[in-house]
């Protein structure tokens, strides 16, 4: 089990799950990504969502090359997360879960261009 600063992870059966907490956000998340995001969520849950993803893959996903399973989101902060993950870090993802559990697992391939 990997430990994060600022969040807690722990392994399950489909690879591990991240909770974060972010103080501030990466140089790596895209200021467009951020502004567009912040209408219909606060800044603190856009921050909070970017940063998740970060830890994520930048603590688990690359360097143990573990899928990667965040915590349910709504709609518009789960998009934002795909984004990240496909544009920027440029890995696979699948979506999960129904309704208020609706969330993204981060696979440990990086998609096909």
């Amino acid at each position: 089990m990997a430990q994060a600063p600022g969040g807690s992870a722990s392994s399950g059966s489909s690879g591990s799950t991240v909770s974060a907490s972010a103080s501030s956000t990466s140089s790596s998340i895209p200021s467009e990504t951020i502004a567009v995001a912040t209408s219909s969520a606060t800044p603190a849950e856009v921050a909070d969502a970017l940063e998740e993803v970060r830890m994520a893959v930048e603590q688990l996903v690359i360097p143990h090359q573990e899928a990667v399973e965040l915590l349910p989101r709504d709609d518009r902060l789960l998009a934002m997360q795909a984004e990240l993950i496909s544009r920027e870090y440029k890995l696979e993802y699948e979506e999960c879960g129904e309704g208020s559990a609706k969330r993204i697992r981060i696979l440990h391939t990086y998609a096909k261009q």
